[in-house]
């Protein structure tokens, strides 16, 4: 008796935590929207986030699948082997997913902010230093990745 109403308890604390979740998350876009500056809106992503997500899952997928022989050394019993493999296989395909998704999302969002980037002569003018000397300036010009 006391082991249902435990159960029950702690069915009705999940239930509660995930409308409470839920609510949070419908309501978190309506006020995302008004605390966006009008200025930003016109600014597209800049992609870097999913470029760097993509090539660390694939570099996450690449070792993983590099260490699978691992699993197969005799001091390894054999569920640990199995075990082995099987983790060793779904982390190296959730690093792949991963990759897919960062570079599919990044890199086009970066060719987008490149665009817009060069379009604007503000760009062109931050890439441009000078440095004061004793005898003149130095004039520089940088390549921003």
């Amino acid at each position: 008796m006391r082991r249902e109403a435990a159960s029950r308890r702690a069915e009705s604390g999940c239930t509660v935590a995930s409308l409470l979740l839920a609510l949070m998350f419908v309501a978190l876009p309506a006020q995302a929207q008004h605390t966006l500056p009008t200025a930003q809106a016109a600014r597209p992503p800049s992609g870097i986030g999913g470029v760097v997500v993509g090539w660390a899952g694939l570099g996450f997928g690449v070792f993983n699948l590099a260490t699978l022989p691992l699993c197969f050394m005799e001091f390894y019993p054999r569920k640990a082997k199995t075990l082995c493999m099987v983790s060793s296989g779904v982390l190296s395909a959730g690093g792949f997913i991963a990759s897919a998704i960062g570079l599919s999302i990044g890199y086009p969002r970066r060719a987008e902010y490149r665009r817009w980037r060069a379009g604007r002569v503000a760009a062109q003018l931050d890439r441009l230093r000078v440095a004061p000397s004793r005898e003149g300036a130095l004039f520089s010009y940088a390549l921003h990745f």
